[in-house]
């Protein structure tokens, strides 16, 4: 189940430089848009190469599972 607005704190943003991978903890707090829309939305996105997209669609559906 989703956090409930009071619930999310911060999103982690993944960024990868050359071979190096960067994990960011971001409070909610420093992204309104974010903040505001978090309250009406739950969404997930990822974005991946073309070479990873079954890699990722495999792993959502292992921790998300059918959701519709």
């Amino acid at each position: 189940m989703a956090p409930s607005k009071k619930e999310l704190q911060s999103i982690i943003l993944v960024t990868r430089d050359s071979s190096k991978r960067h994990a960011e903890k971001i409070p909610i707090s420093k992204i309104p848009l974010v903040s505001q829309m978090s309250g009406f939305m739950n969404i997930l996105r990822v974005y991946t190469t073309n070479k990873n997209r079954k890699k990722v669609e495999i792993a959502a559906k292992s921790i998300l599972g059918g959701l519709k």
